[in-house]
């Protein structure tokens, strides 16, 4: 008997730290956060994440948008409601790995290349994984909202 509840105790911790790890893993990887002024919505972005441009792709029920900028992302004039947002982070190259990258999708010739970045990945020339950053906000009466905060419909009884 003592067996059976060792074992499920283990089983339970396992599960529990993983589930503990895996929050403050997803915590690691924002780079950025969302702020709201007057009627601007705009990212801060961490100041030790290097890049050319960043593309923000944003979207809600009635619109969607992509834009590509060398500054940290904004967006005006945003009605209330709820958005969905991906960052993604367009990486500083030194000019000689983009030479380089063009030369490998030249003789790639439009067949795939993969071999090749990979060794250029591995040689730490580019990143090896894209930093993406997704996410939802509110806004409500003007304001930037804790998704917490939002209000459910209440339920009218009949």
């Amino acid at each position: 008997m003592k067996y059976k509840s060792r074992y499920s105790f283990s089983v339970l911790l396992v599960i529990a730290s993983i589930f503990f790890s895996s929050l403050c893993w997803a915590g690691k990887n924002n780079f950025a956060t969302v702020n709201i002024v007057g009627n601007t919505v705009y990212w801060v972005i961490d100041p030790n994440v290097h890049y050319e441009s960043i593309t923000l792709s944003l979207s809600s029920e009635e619109f969607s948008t992509t834009t590509t900028s060398t500054e940290e992302p904004a967006v005006d004039y945003l009605e209330d409601g709820r958005y969905r947002y991906e960052l993604v982070v367009n990486p500083s190259l030194d000019p000689s790995i983009k030479d380089e990258l063009k030369a490998i999708r030249k003789a790639a010739g439009g067949q795939d290349a993969k071999g090749e970045v990979r060794h250029l990945k591995n040689q730490g020339k580019i990143p090896k994984h894209r930093q993406v950053q997704s996410g939802y906000f509110v806004i409500g009466n003007g304001e930037l909202m804790n998704a917490d905060e939002v209000e459910k419909p209440k339920k009218v009884k009949k």
